[in-house]
């Protein structure tokens, strides 16, 4: 009897210690899969600002500033993402004259985004304590910027759609706007 006995005490006991293991194994499992969602929130976040960004490189291409400007008012994620601010200029127009949404002038600001990692083009960019740019360290394919002022530009819609276009080297890669 002591036999039989021994024999069921160890299977209780073996069958305690797989009941352990399932539940180990399970919080395993269930701490994977919530890193797996966490990676698809991250994914579909960078997705969702790619698409922003590239909505920008297609409106300056066709040169529809008047886009970003509206964009950017609107939505408070776009404002973020983008990598410049574009302002409508109020200019006073003579005989009643309204320009084209391609002659009207915009104020375009570079921006950086304090909340994110720095991006870096070429060079160090520094920001200052709004977020701006306010220099680029100089580098052989880079501008140097020595203060908001020079960076910040006026620009047309016709301008933008002229000169957006083009080839650009970006990293170890080459793009080419069309």
């Amino acid at each position: 009897m002591t036999e039989s006995i021994a024999k069921k005490a160890f299977l209780a006991a073996q069958e305690e210690l797989d009941k352990e293991s399932i539940e180990k194994l399970k919080v395993v499992v269930k701490s994977t899969l919530e890193r797996i969602a966490a990676i698809d929130k991250q994914v579909e976040e960078l997705q969702e600002e790619k698409k922003i960004l590239k909505l920008d490189i297609d409106d300056l291409k066709e040169g529809r500033l008047d886009r970003i400007e509206e964009r950017q008012k609107k939505d408070e994620k776009a404002k973020k993402v983008s990598i410049i601010r574009v302002i409508k200029k109020e200019v006073v127009h003579e005989h009643h004259y309204i320009p084209s949404i391609f002659q009207q002038p915009y104020h375009i600001v570079p921006y950086v985004n304090p909340f994110s990692s720095p991006t870096v083009y070429c060079g160090t960019i520094t920001t200052n304590n709004s977020g701006f740019a306010s220099s680029i360290a100089n580098s052989s394919n880079c501008a140097y910027l020595n203060s908001n002022a020079s960076a910040e530009f006026d620009i047309t819609g016709y301008t933008s759609k002229q000169f957006t276009p083009g080839t650009y080297d970006v990293g170890i890669k080459v793009v080419h706007l069309r």
